[in-house]
């Protein structure tokens, strides 16, 4: 897999402060995919936390 081939490069890939500020200006929201419930007090949708370097299936060839 090249370099371009990761979450960085995908169109559906965005880097927000407050993920940046949390957790590294590394990582971003995949917005490919509806939001996911998550149960903590209450449960609410997020995006999925991804790393610039991650990738997923999307890529395959």
């Amino acid at each position: 897999m090249t370099a371009s081939r990761n979450c960085g490069a995908c169109n559906y890939f965005e880097q927000t402060d407050a993920i940046e500020k949390a957790v590294s200006n590394k990582a971003g929201l995949c917005r490919y995919n509806p939001p996911l419930m998550m149960e903590t007090m209450a449960p609410v949708a997020q995006w999925p936390v991804v790393q610039v370097k991650d990738w997923c299936g999307k890529f395959a060839d």
